[in-house]
């Protein structure tokens, strides 16, 4: 559990127990995560190294912040894990290098708070497994980068949002994007790529909203 107002996640004064939340450190150990749990109201916590857990929950109010060429990887390693339960935000500050939110094994994302993929388009959000899955059902994923990254595959029920001057591409695995939410590009100069996969938008709606969605070759849209 996060104690520590705002700071560095590898700051083990910042955690309950004195404990860095990092799965295999000491061996064989996984973590689930809390960001605050009511301890402290606005934190806000950095992430500057790659770092493992099996969950993820954030509270109102509270930000995790991944810094430019960081990573996080979520992995569902059994029951009960493999669940980000954000109801805050999470940014992923991409810059000159890669800032990476990983998936390993299928993970639930869940809450009604905001992924934000700020900075320029080497943000990324993908599996270590091109048959691993991410369900998002309730946050708003947003910004500029890649989601899928050719390693993933989609399950959209919420709002996927290229709101940026720098291209959103959604670029999923042979398991394709399953959309029953919204997928956009929002705002004159915003673009939204549809990358080298199969859409299934049966109950979702793909919206080039004042903005402009490229559909690749290879993209294959149906329903919607």
């Amino acid at each position: 559990v996060w104690i520590g107002g705002s700071g560095n996640w590898n700051d083990p004064a910042n955690w309950s127990g004195g404990v860095v939340p990092n799965n295999g450190t000491p061996a064989g150990t996984t973590y689930n995560v809390f960001i605050d749990n009511g301890n402290v109201n606005f934190s806000t916590v950095t992430i500057t190294t790659p770092i493992s857990i099996d969950d993820l929950s954030i509270s109102t109010n509270d930000t995790l912040t991944i810094n430019n060429g960081a990573s996080l990887t979520v992995v569902n390693s059994g029951a009960g894990t493999g669940a980000i339960a954000n109801n805050g935000t999470i940014r992923l500050s991409g810059g000159p290098n890669f800032t990476d939110l990983i998936i390993d094994g299928d993970v639930y994302v869940m809450g009604n708070g905001t992924i934000h993929m700020f900075g320029g388009i080497k943000n990324r959000i993908y599996a270590l497994s091109a048959t691993d899955t991410l369900t998002n059902d309730g946050n708003t994923i947003h910004g500029s980068g890649n989601i899928g990254n050719n390693s993933m595959t989609l399950n959209n029920q919420s709002t996927i949002r290229a709101n940026t001057f720098e291209t959103l591409t959604i670029d999923p695995a042979g398991g394709g994007c399953i959309n029953g939410g919204l997928i956009e590009a929002l705002g004159g100069f915003n673009t939204l790529v549809l990358n080298d996969g199969a859409f299934n938008n049966t109950g979702g709606t793909i919206f080039a909203n004042s903005g402009k969605v490229e559909v690749n070759a290879g993209a294959l849209v149906t329903g919607g």
